[in-house]
This record gives structure tokens, C-alpha cells and sequence, in this order.
């Protein structure tokens, strides 16, 4: 048997244990996406409530030989939490009540047990190697490439952004001034990728991404740049519930007090989609085929 996984998987391959309906799953996973949960925080509770994920898949093998091929959105590349593991048994790392009540939340009732049949799952014998085709990094090192076959000089953020997205924000334009040096008009270009958090407080239209694109160039005008260009974007293509995969921002669109004060009125009322939309800097790629996790940048010096 021939796996293929990538990001993304958990939200596409389901089937909720016994006395909990889709419904009820559904309802929670908007409730974990909304409280700033991180991806490995939601995975466990995916894996725990799931009689697929967390090697679930593992009996329906029936002893023959397998092999997985995956594309990572996990940073870190747990291969456990990638799709949620559906042919990679995983125990709990803590209990389901106590990743819960972190953020106030609660199961529906009748399913205290799910802990328990969480640390049973994946009792199979069968073991499936893994190999990890792709991750972030990958999508780096090609935007890397493509920066420097046009001239420019590139530079990379040390780790993963995974932090609560403002503070993601500070982290990676903290280590850009850092980096740069003076440049004679020769473009700089600094690339950052992970998964940052943010917590929904508001009913306004946007995703992390396009959050991300309008906090970094805010960011940049109050530091005092001029001349740049940020792009935030999800490598699947897609951006919280909407059709775009983020935000490409240019300074020359931002250069009236009144777009700078409807950036910052679209970045506090977490509407960025349509002030992106109203001055054409939304990042439309479509479908893309594949889940990295984010990608972030800023050029300096833009031709």
C-alpha cells in the first residue's frame, strides 16, 4: 500500500469516534481554530476524537506492507502530526480535559472516555516507514533561488515563526534590521516561513496570511522604511475562509495617511481581505496542490 499525505489531511479525512457527531466536530475545531490553539495542540484533540487519525488506519492494512510519502505543514516534522498520522500510532502527550480546559473548552457530553480509547488506538503490529518528501524549508530555499537569479541579495529568519502572530511580527522584522546592511539601491531580500497564531476577536473578513502581510508592512512605516514590498501567503493557496493565499503589499500603495489609517483600522478589526482588495494587493494563486506551511518576506529596494 502506497500512502500519500500532506497537509491538510486532518481536516479532510474523517470520522469522529462513537456519540460524537460530524456536527459536534465540526463545532469544535471552529472553536480551537478561533482561541489561538496551535497546530499540535489541534492535532491532539483531532487525533483523540478521531477513529482514523493517530495510526487509526493502521487494522485496515490487514499485515500487508505499506509505505508513506509526506508533505509536512507541521514544523518540526513531527511524521505523527502530519495529516493527524493516520498509519502513525500516538499516544497522548497529555489528557484531553487538560488541552481542553486550557481554552475553556469542553467536550459534549457522554464522551469523557475518548481518552482512553486515544491511548488504545494503534495497537496494530504493522509498522509504516515514513519519508519526508517536502516541508517549508523547501519552499524557501525556492523563493531563494528566484530572488537571486533577479539580482538580489537574500537572507533567511533562523528557525520557524510560531508564535503568536504579533509577536511572529517583531521576531522577524527584529532579526531583518539585524541582517541588512546599507545597499546602493540593490535589492534585499529577507524570507521567514512557520505558523503563527492568531487569536479571532472580531467578525471581520481575512486570514492569518493576509494579517501577517498588513502587521510586517505597518511595521516597517513606523520603523521608517520606504521603498519595500511584503508578502504573506499560505502555500496551499488558500487563506482562513476565503480565495485568496494572502497579501503582497507595496509602500507605494501606502503612501497617503488615509491608506495608512485604513491599514491600521483593517489590522484591529481583523477585516484585512478588504482594505487588501481595495488597494489590489491581494495574493490570488489558487488551488496550489500542496500544504508547507506559511512563507513570509520583505524586499527592500523593490524593482
Amino acid at each position: 500500500v502506497l500512502v500519500l499525505l500532506s497537509g491538510g489531511g486532518s481536516a479532510l479525512l474523517c470520522e469522529p469516534v462513537e456519540g460524537m457527531s460530524f456536527e459536534e466536530k465540526q463545532i469544535l475545531h471552529e472553536q480551537l481554530l478561533s482561541c489561538g490553539a496551535s497546530i499540535t495542540e489541534m492535532n491532539q484533540v483531532r487525533i483523540a476524537l478521531s477513529n482514523i487519525k493517530g495510526g487509526g488506519l493502521l487494522s485496515s492494512l490487514q499485515g500487508r506492507p505499506a509505505f508513506t510519502l509526506v508533505l509536512s505543514d507541521v514544523v518540526g516534522n513531527d511524521l505523527s502530526l502530519v495529516s493527524s498520522g493516520p498509519f502513525f500510532p500516538r499516544s497522548p502527550s497529555e489528557p484531553l480535559g487538560t488541552l481542553l480546559q486550557r481554552y475553556h473548552l469542553s467536550l459534549p457530553p457522554g464522551l469523557e472516555s475518548c481518552q482512553q480509547s486515544a491511548n488504545a488506538k494503534g495497537g496494530a503490529e504493522t509498522e509504516v516507514p515514513h519519508l519526508l518528501l517536502a516541508d517549508y524549508q523547501h519552499a524557501l530555499e525556492i523563493l531563494c533561488k528566484e530572488f537571486e537569479t533577479q539580482g538580489a541579495r537574500v537572507g533567511r529568519y533562523k528557525g520557524a515563526l510560531v508564535d503568536e502572530l504579533d509577536k511572529s511580527v517583531r521576531l522577524m522584522l527584529e532579526s531583518f534590521k539585524s541582517w541588512k546592511e546599507d545597499s546602493t539601491g540593490q535589492p534585499l531580500v529577507f524570507l521567514a516561513g512557520g505558523e503563527s497564531t492568531l487569536r479571532i476577536h472580531s467578525c471581520g473578513k481575512g486570514g492569518r496570511n493576509m494579517h501577517f502581510a498588513c502587521e510586517l508592512a505597518s511595521s516597517l512605516l513606523d520603523s521608517g522604511f520606504e521603498r519595500f514590498e511584503v508578502f504573506s501567503l499560505g502555500t496551499d493557496g488558500t487563506d482562513g475562509p476565503t480565495d485568496s493565499a494572502g497579501g503582497l503589499l507595496s509602500s507605494r500603495n501606502l503612501k497617503d495617511s488615509k491608506t495608512r489609517s485604513n491599514l491600521r483600522e483593517a489590522i484591529e478589526k481583523q477585516d484585512t481581505y478588504p482594505f487588501l482588495d481595495s488597494i489590489g494587493a491581494l495574493l490570488k494563486t489558487g488551488p496550489t496542490g500542496t500544504n508547507l506551511n506559511d512563507v513570509h518576506g520583505i524586499v527592500l529596494n523593490p524593482r
